[in-house]
């Protein structure tokens, strides 16, 4: 983010830049730049991506460096033998930057017993204390990972003797690790920018594969800073509520003329609702009428506690932004402006629409036209009948043959 010069005290969203646009463009390349192999194959890009035959592909040996934290968990993941460790490579300018990325612990709120607020928080103080600290070290050492282990920690646990065993290049990338890296963003919206900044990288590699993105370097750029710009501006109306001058009411007014249609929908279905329940309880009912309501009240509170609560708890969070935790402030019609012209909305509609048609297609119509088969049709319905029926029969008479 930089201060938003049209604003003062403002800030506004700046990964639009052609720093980020050149990373972009690198990391296209990496994901799908074409290339021919020694067999005369073309290729695209150099970073295998199919998540789920990661391991196998890692462990036959097919592929030659991966990215992962320097911790405990992946120490149990690798062969020492096999696996050396090395600092992440330098960018196309001579930058490098990894992610520090700690593991945290914390004390819920809500604990009421001292007992055991006391217990979790000794834990902490413990997990993270020298006494733990010598402990992994010990099992880091007899598992034979002394050499992807610092040489400072080890001479600080009284391995000085292990340190032979050290590897020097990786002395190097723990040294690198700390002094380049940066500490993974977090805080409120935080995933949300992991969402937004994977549609430009998205967007980026389809035009790529599709051959629509320009082979003139400054053109290129050009067009990939227009799509992080595109997510920018998104990223500023999602996370910061920046609208522009008249949009924030041009939206509004477009939510309430969308719900108003429900509204006048459900007003009828609630005025019959209680126009029912007050013949229930007139007095020309009798007591077979206010008896039968006192019949149905267990059952009608169950309902009501069920569904009709939550669905009003609902709606009524659709107007704020909720947070758990308390601090929720009333946003009135925005966030159903917003949905209206978010264009991945439309896209599930169509979506939901697509498969609703298919599974109207698929399985009411086929077993419609069967049933017309079998019983409508004026010539043929044996044979209809019989090959309907033929499979569940074979399997049988099969098995009465084999035996």
């Amino acid at each position: 983010m930089e201060p938003d010069p049209l604003a003062p005290g403002g800030w506004r969203i700046a990964f639009d830049s052609d720093e980020a646009a050149e990373a972009l463009e690198f990391y296209l390349r990496v994901l799908a730049e074409p290339w021919t192999d020694s067999a005369g194959r073309l290729r695209r890009g150099y970073a295998f991506q199919d998540s789920s035959e990661l391991e196998r592909r890692w462990t036959d040996g097919d592929i030659a460096m991966r990215f992962e934290y320097l911790g405990e968990q992946l120490f149990a993941q690798i062969n020492p033998d096999l696996t050396g460790m090395a600092p992440v490579p330098s960018g196309p300018r001579g930058g490098r930057a990894g992610e520090l990325n700690c593991r945290m612990l914390g004390l819920f709120a809500g604990i009421r017993s001292k007992a055991v607020r006391d217990a979790a928080w000794e834990f902490i103080r413990f997990f993270d204390g020298a006494k733990a600290r010598a402990i992994r070290m010990a099992t880091f050492v007899e598992a034979g990972y002394a050499r992807f282990v610092h040489p400072r920690l080890m001479e600080r646990y009284g391995y000085a003797a292990e340190l032979r065993l050290a590897s020097r290049e990786c002395a190097e990338a723990h040294r690198m690790a700390v002094d380049t890296g940066r500490p993974e963003p977090y805080g409120p919206g935080a995933l949300s920018v992991y969402d937004l900044l994977t549609r430009p990288i998205e967007a980026g590699e389809a035009v790529l594969l599709a051959g629509r993105l320009s082979e003139d370097p400054a053109a290129r750029l050009v067009a990939l800073r227009g799509l992080l710009a595109e997510t920018a501006r998104r990223a500023e109306r999602e996370m910061l509520g920046l609208r522009a001058p008249g949009e924030l009411r041009r939206r509004r007014t477009a939510a309430a003329v969308a719900l108003s249609p429900m509204a006048a929908g459900f007003a009828p279905a609630g005025r019959r609702v209680a126009r029912t329940l007050r013949r229930a309880v007139s007095p020309s009912s009798g007591r077979r009428g206010r008896g039968a309501l006192w019949l149905l009240a267990p059952a009608a509170v169950g309902i009501a506690v069920r569904q009709y609560l939550p669905l009003l708890r609902g709606s009524l969070m659709a107007l704020q932004d909720y947070r758990i935790m308390g601090g929720l402030r009333w946003v009135g019609l925005d966030r159903f402006g917003d949905l209206i012209f978010d264009g991945d909305w439309w896209r599930a509609v169509a979506t939901s629409l697509k498969y609703s048609g298919a599974v109207v297609a698929l399985t009411f119509l086929p077993p419609l036209a069967l049933a017309i088969l079998l019983h409508e049709v004026p010539h043929g319905r044996s044979l209809f009948r019989t090959l309907w029926y033929l499979p569940a029969a074979l399997g049988g008479l099969v098995m009465t043959l084999l035996w």
